[in-house]
């Protein structure tokens, strides 16, 4: 890379102090103190490890680390890697790229998707794989190994990273939420081999700088005075936290992985863990055009619950509708509209207690609605209590498998990943009940239990799809008086305390 003389200076300078490389060469902004430290540490130690929470700048970090080590030390390599192709393209090596065009001084080089070229040995380079192979022939004085997103990394990946930094001047960093207690990223926090760094939400300026801690959360005062002063906009901000304390509570596994920086401190009795709900976050919403589609709903019963609607198509969650403080007709008209924009081959319906009101309205008016009643029992009732933990348990498979594709939906990944199980006198599985659930301080699982619904096994499916016509089971009457008012005020809402049932 040919470099101006007026500019060696500068670069000698900042290849002793990567804050000051970042600040002046690159000249995009000002680190703060934990940015800063994983620079230095990069610096200073062969191998660093780093857990955070979310919004922390982590991407950010990284991205200038290794914009800092190639261009600072002449006829380096690097060689980054991430659990997906999405996280190497989209996340770390974007911001590679939008560092090397709007650098204040010029970083030389080609700089294109995955890769910065500086020379023939000099180079960059981002790898989506799993095969610890390709990681092979890589070999440098200064060579830095770059795992993003380390939790979601398989152990063979971990391994071919290894053989690659045998170097004297070979670094490691390893960056991530700590979502899985469990696996190399996990170990990493107690190997003597690195230097460790850990980020929690309150760490970041726009809590240090305006005072907030997780008690002034907790107790609401942290807003008090007014809205806080942001400083960092593409930080997680209090509002953010307070939002996933209410829905998520202090003691989920997300809230401790995501807000706080720590490992969830899973038992043997979380039915999903976290780590494998994000993962289905990170895969594409993949299906084909002969996938069967299907829906599922969940009725609210109180005020602060929602209302969801959900629609898979094969293994993809591909669309997720909430309502709140609406009555039965309503929602049973987002469901018809929803449903014909879907073409869902069936609805299933959370047909307790109101629920049943949306399950005749919809076989009402002609769609084959399938009543799910959590409570019934269970296919294989020697093995789970009732239905509602048995389609808890098929879904803990599917996200086991790698089976299920989620959108990000941080309210949903909370409430995937809270609730626990235990087993009966007969030892059977046993979900926690909501009512229990709501004691630790969760809110209700809605859109959580629309997915245990969407993905209740395939097989059992054709022997619930009932016919047109009115469940035989309700009253003449009822139903007379309900479709008259369907058909009187179709553009109206009836409240369903009105009808006299």
């Amino acid at each position: 890379m040919a470099i101006d003389k007026s500019l060696l200076d500068l670069y000698s300078k900042g290849k002793e102090d990567p804050t000051f490389f970042v600040e002046n060469v690159v000249g995009m902004t000002k680190l703060w103190s934990k940015q800063s430290q994983i620079m230095k540490s990069v610096r200073d130690n062969s191998r660093t490890a780093v857990r955070s929470c979310n919004g922390a700048g982590k991407t950010f970090t990284t991205a200038n680390t290794c914009a800092w080590f190639l261009t600072c030390h002449p006829n380096s390599v690097i060689v980054s890697t991430a659990p997906t192709a999405r996280q190497v393209q989209q996340l770390l090596w974007q911001e590679i790229n939008s560092i090397h065009r709007n650098s204040k001084y010029p970083l030389g080089g080609k700089c294109l998707n995955v890769s910065w070229t500086l020379g023939a040995k000099w180079f960059a380079v981002g790898l989506s794989t799993d095969d610890p192979n390709r990681f092979q022939g890589f070999h440098a004085e200064h060579i830095l190994g770059v795992i993003d997103e380390g939790a979601g990394v398989e152990p063979p990946i971990w391994e071919g990273m290894d053989a690659i930094l045998t170097s004297h001047g070979s670094r490691l960093l390893v960056i991530g939420n700590p979502t899985e207690p469990s696996g190399r990223f996990f170990d990493a926090f107690s190997s003597p081999l690195y230097k460790k760094i850990h980020i929690s939400a309150f760490d970041t300026p726009n809590f240090t700088d305006n005072g907030i801690t997780l008690e002034s959360i907790k107790n609401g005062t942290w807003n008090l005075a007014g809205a806080p002063g942001i400083v960092y906009p593409a930080l997680i901000t209090p509002q953010w936290v307070s939002e996933r304390l209410t829905e998520w509570g202090e003691d989920s596994p997300a809230f401790q992985s995501r807000v706080m920086g720590n490992f969830p401190l899973l038992g043997s009795d979380t039915m999903i863990p976290l780590g494998w709900v994000l993962r289905a976050k990170e895969r594409e919403l993949k299906y084909e055009s002969k996938d069967r589609v299907t829906m599922a709903v969940d009725v609210a019963r109180f005020g602060d619950d929602e209302s969801v609607i959900g629609i898979r198509k094969g293994n993809s969650v591909t669309r997720i509708e909430i309502l709140t403080n609406i009555d039965v007709y309503t929602l049973s008209k987002a469901c018809r509209r929803l449903a014909d924009e879907e073409k869902p081959e069936f609805i299933k319906v959370d047909a307790v207690g109101i629920g049943a009101g949306v399950a005749d309205i919809l076989r009402a008016w002609g769609y084959k609605a399938i009543d799910f009643v959590a409570q019934e029992r269970a296919f294989s009732a020697d093995k789970f209590i009732n239905k509602r933990t048995e389609s808890w348990y098929n879904l803990r498979e599917k996200f086991r498998k790698n089976e299920i594709n989620i959108a990000p939906d941080e309210v949903m990944v909370g409430q995937l990943s809270a609730l626990k199980y235990k087993f009966d006198g007969a030892g059977r599985y046993q979900l926690e009940s909501k009512e229990e659930a709501k004691k630790r301080g969760l809110n209700s699982p809605d859109r959580a239990d629309v997915l245990a619904m969407l993905f209740e096994s395939d097989d059992d499916f054709s022997s619930f799809v009932v016919n047109d016509s009115i469940n035989a089971g309700m009253k003449t009457d009822t139903v007379e008086y309900l479709l008259h008012n369907l058909m009187k005020n179709e553009e109206e809402e009836i409240k369903w305390h009105t009808m006299k049932l």
